[in-house]
């Protein structure tokens, strides 16, 4: 009897580390589990930015064809007419606003930059590889 109890240790012994081994192997793996998802929504989240982004580029465009924004608009204005802008950038000048589409380049996809001086008030627009109405527009006269 006695050399049963021997051989049951080790089995016992290995049963266990077998044990903890696969119960840390799960856990490592449900973590993994978890980061996968996060990642899909990750990347849900990123697809639906660029859709935004085209959107207000979009709209943005037809804005300025339409001639809704007007000079001197505030930035405020702006961005309740178009919704937020892709970036905003600190100028000498004041801050440029840009749109861009959201899946293109930065270097070489359409963009519309929207100037606002040190008050906040929009001096300027300019449309980069795009057509739109320059700045100021020129009203015709009858």
């Amino acid at each position: 009897m006695r050399e049963n109890s021997r051989i049951k240790w080790p089995f016992y012994l290995f049963a266990a580390a077998l044990l903890l081994a696969v119960s840390g192997c799960m856990s490592v793996n449900a973590d993994g589990i978890k980061t996968l998802a996060a990642l899909g929504k990750d990347q849900k989240w990123q697809e639906e930015q660029i859709k935004l982004e085209t959107k207000r580029f979009e709209k943005a465009k037809k804005s300025l064809i339409r001639e809704e924004i007007e000079p001197g608009w505030t930035s405020e204005q702006v961005g309740d007419h178009l919704g937020p802008p892709v970036i905003i950038l600190p100028e000498d000048y004041g801050v440029k606003w840009i749109y861009k589409r959201g899946n293109e380049s930065w270097f070489d996809g359409e963009k519309i930059y929207f100037l606002f001086d040190e008050d906040g008030k929009l001096y300027e627009w300019k449309c980069v590889i795009t057509e739109c109405p320059p700045y100021p527009r020129q009203k015709e006269t009858t």
